[in-house]
């Protein structure tokens, strides 16, 4: 839930409640040049760290897709993306607080960009598996994606719902 959206839920006079926001809103306007550079290197710092993770999860379910198939892979695959969903989600939240603009940009991207890098990785694991000899555990590489994608966007769905329900009840308890 938004700072201005909690200060509405109070029991303030609309005058206090204006003021409020007013003030939090110019002290964005006020932050020195410091500031303002170290709010754009922890939105970067976070950005690559989320990036660095994404490779970090794939590499580690290599030997994951070479040893399991069917539905065991699949439930794990989901586990661990919702696992890594609800820790990017995390950032992607530390990173609204900065700008609140930059939100959806960042999760998109870190979103787009696991998928395509599990994608990857599952056809270069069946490459490495046929190198091997392996030739009964190959995985379609859309499958495994989609699974892991529903896993990782899982925590980001529910906190919306969540913050929805949220804004909703705040409007209906204004109105009555």
């Amino acid at each position: 839930m938004k700072v201005e959206e909690k200060i509405k839920e109070k029991e303030w006079t609309k005058t206090e409640k204006q003021k409020a926001i007013n003030i939090l809103r110019s002290a964005q306007y006020k932050k020195t040049p410091l500031i303002r550079f170290l709010d754009i290197a922890v939105y970067w710092a976070a950005l690559i760290i989320a990036i660095l993770g994404n490779f970090l999860v794939s590499v580690v379910i290599v030997p994951l897709l070479i040893v399991l198939k069917g539905f065991a892979l699949y439930f794990i695959l989901f586990f661990v993306g919702l696992s890594f969903g609800m820790l990017i989600y995390t950032v992607v939240r530390m990173i609204e607080a900065i700008d609140p603009q930059k939100n959806f940009i960042a999760g998109l991207f870190i979103v787009s960009l696991a998928v395509i890098n599990i994608y990857i990785i599952t056809g270069l694991t069946n490459k490495l598996e046929l190198q091997m000899g392996i030739t009964s555990n190959i995985h379609e590489p859309i499958l495994v994606s989609i699974f892991y994608a529903l896993g990782y966007i899982i925590p980001y769905m529910f906190f919306l719902i969540k913050e929805q329900l949220t804004q909703r009840k705040t409007l209906n308890t204004q109105y009555q």
